[in-house]
């Protein structure tokens, strides 16, 4: 094949033929196929009838994206009146005034809300993690007297009938 025009891409064809595409709708072209392959592919794990063509292009551009406005509609549609959010917060802290950091009492920046610094977040998590640990520790104290019991009723029994 001699060299395509400028902006065009050369697509082979079967039985010789080439297809001439702009870059633009050969994108297109790559998008739908994968498209194509990805519901054939999820049809084949669902047991369903596979697609037999491709889905219809997506549009690329805003311009293409958007539906088509009437020219002769020029008149802006009436602004709504929207109620103004509320100053402060269902927590009951004003808007934009820094809470303290619960575990260092430093106000919080930003978008933070649960400790002002890593190094706080993990002491918190600590704190809370405190009892959590002393009832699994109790727990585990438990089960050990249980077995320590059991040994000694087992020692018992064997010095009873006679293992010597």
């Amino acid at each position: 094949m001699t060299d395509p025009p400028p902006g065009m891409i050369p697509v082979n064809l079967p039985k010789g033929c080439h297809l001439l595409l702009t870059a633009r709708e050969y994108l297109a072209a790559i998008h739908r196929g994968k498209l194509w392959r990805r519901a054939t592919a999820n049809a084949r794990r669902e047991d369903r009838e596979p697609p037999l063509e491709a889905p219809p292009p997506t549009p690329h551009t805003p311009q293409e994206r958007r539906p088509q406005r009437n020219p002769y509609n020029r008149v802006a549609p009436p602004q709504e009146e929207f109620e103004r959010a509320p100053l402060v917060k269902p927590g009951g802290h004003v808007v934009g005034s820094p809470r303290p950091c619960p575990v260092c009492g430093e106000p919080m920046q930003g978008r933070r809300t649960s400790a002002c610094s890593d190094r706080c977040r993990a002491a918190k998590s600590r704190r809370r993690r405190v009892p959590l640990l002393a009832a699994e520790a109790q727990a585990i104290r438990a089960g050990l007297a249980t077995a320590l019991e059991a040994a000694w009723e087992a020692k018992a029994t064997l010095e009873k009938y006679g293992r010597r």
